[in-house]
């Protein structure tokens, strides 16, 4: 919205150029003209007041939302916390509390983001926000309560682990990395043993072949016994080869199917859905 000063500089440049019709003592009466003027404006801005009309009210909602999203996707989460801050003061709603909250844990404000969280299961969401919202409270709760005791304990907290959101998702991290090992890791590894395996059992195929050859040449029945059990040997190892590196290789490439599962769901996690202009608000529509 405009500022009060810029304001009165317009309204006493009227009142110079046509005396008698605008003074500057009606600024605070000429002070509603500003809010049917629609400028950009910045999310440090003041929160504008709630419109009368409910209509209003829920349009300027959803635009303060969009921002927020926008914000939330380009990494600034203090910027994004405010604006959801703002379409929440305009029209309440479970999933705007709920985005609030995530915005704020990313930027660091735990208790802020812990109020947040709560304030949004206080507003009946829907089963799946109300899971999440859960899930972020529990989370909150417990690395605050281990900040607090290792600040009685006379030890220096760690940094919170960061929390997952969708978008992103502009954190970049990876779920399939949370485990005990990294999946994607571990595939090529399987792989890699599969390849050496079928090499193995190829060098093998190759040397009973040879063998079989020169059975075949020689006329001595003590070395063509010999050369006979040495090829059988190797035709064994062969197959034994062979069963590794398919074995190897299905595995190593069952791990990389489960990476990409892991890695695409754990975009879908963090923030809920995001409600843009028109999407449901408390009690009708933005």
């Amino acid at each position: 919205m405009l500022s009060r000063l810029t304001l009165l500089g317009i309204v006493t440049l009227l009142g110079a150029l046509i005396p008698g019709t605008v003074r500057a003592t009606d600024f605070n009466a000429a002070a509603p003209l500003a809010a049917v003027i629609p400028i950009e404006t910045s999310p440090a801005a003041e929160c504008p007041r709630r419109p009368k009309k409910e209509a209003r009210a829920r349009k300027l909602a959803g635009r303060w939302f969009s921002k927020g999203e926008k914000f939330f996707a380009d990494g600034q989460y203090d910027p994004a916390l405010a604006a959801f801050r703002c379409s929440m003061q305009l029209v309440p709603h479970a999933v705007t509390s709920y985005n609030a909250a995530q915005a704020a844990s990313h930027g660091r404000h735990r208790q802020e983001a812990l109020d947040l969280g709560r304030q949004c299961l206080s507003l009946e969401p829907s089963p799946e926000i109300a899971r999440q919202a859960q899930e972020l409270v529990d989370r909150l709760e417990a690395e605050l309560e281990a900040e607090r005791q290792e600040q009685l304990a006379g030890q220096q907290a760690p940094p919170p682990n960061q929390l997952e959101l969708n978008t992103d998702q502009a954190i970049g991290r990876d779920s399939s990395t949370d485990g005990p090992f990294d999946l994607r890791v571990t595939a090529y590894l399987s792989l890699t043993a599969g390849g050496v395996a079928l090499v193995s059992g190829l060098v093998l195929q190759l040397a009973t072949g040879a063998l079989h050859s020169r059975s075949e040449e020689t006329d001595q029945p003590l070395v063509y016994a010999e050369l006979r059990d040495a090829g059988q040997n190797f035709q064994k190892g062969a197959i034994v080869s062979y069963v590794i590196a398919g074995v190897a290789a299905s595995a190593g490439l069952t791990l990389l199917v489960l990476h990409r599962y892991r890695k695409k769901k754990s975009k879908k996690k963090g923030m809920a859905l995001l409600l843009g202009p028109g999407a449901i608000g408390v009690g009708g529509r933005f």
